[in-house]
């Protein structure tokens, strides 16, 4: 099919855990198509284990933003297209992964070990945003995170060696502090 469509998006992946009861999402936008023909969007997302991809439509070319369900510890793969009246298609956006970690509370290091579809790529990964909440030691895919600050959300985000429609793929691993609601209460009797 002839794509009319040439526009270049770039996803922003954010993470959104209400609370242990809540489901889990994750929260995908991407900047607006400048073409005058663009009237919709479709955002395509699937387990990185999965061999499809999902396909969510979003009517009206103001929408520019998604959220989707998602289990903890699974990594994510997602990338989004624009398309016109007549339903053809863009090229491809950049692809992001995306995964959710739950880590322990201030000062209590919490051993993570990042996914990602080749085990093999992370040799080549460069971290490109560190976390602003808590201090991330270790190599990828062995990392340990320790909460520092009272954030209850962090993010480290690593640029893959893989290319995905011309970019490099990028991985967010969003870091939820655990949250346990009514915690324990101790008291010593005399």
């Amino acid at each position: 099919m002839k794509k009319t469509l040439m526009t270049v998006f770039s996803i922003l992946i954010a993470m959104s855990a209400l609370t242990v009861t809540a489901q889990n999402s994750i929260k995908a936008s991407w900047n607006a198509s400048l073409d005058t023909n663009a009237t919709s969007y479709s955002l395509y997302s699937k387990t990185a284990a999965a061999t499809n991809f999902t396909t969510t439509t979003l009517v009206g070319i103001l929408n520019t933003n998604a959220s989707i369900p998602a289990i903890p510890y699974t990594l994510y793969e997602l990338y989004v297209s624009a398309r016109d009246v007549n339903a053809l298609e863009s090229d491809p956006s950049n692809k992001v992964r995306t995964e959710n970690v739950y880590v322990n509370g201030i000062g209590n290091p919490t051993s993570i070990t990042l996914l990602d579809v080749g085990i093999l790529n992370f040799s080549g990964f460069v971290l490109t945003s560190a976390p602003t909440n808590g201090i991330l030691t270790g190599n990828p895919p062995n990392v340990v995170y320790t909460t520092t600050g009272n954030g209850n959300k962090d993010v480290i985000v690593y640029k893959s060696p893989e290319i995905f429609a011309g970019s490099n793929i990028t991985n967010y691993y969003s870091i939820y502090k655990a949250f346990i609601n009514n915690p324990p209460v101790i008291s010593v009797s005399p």
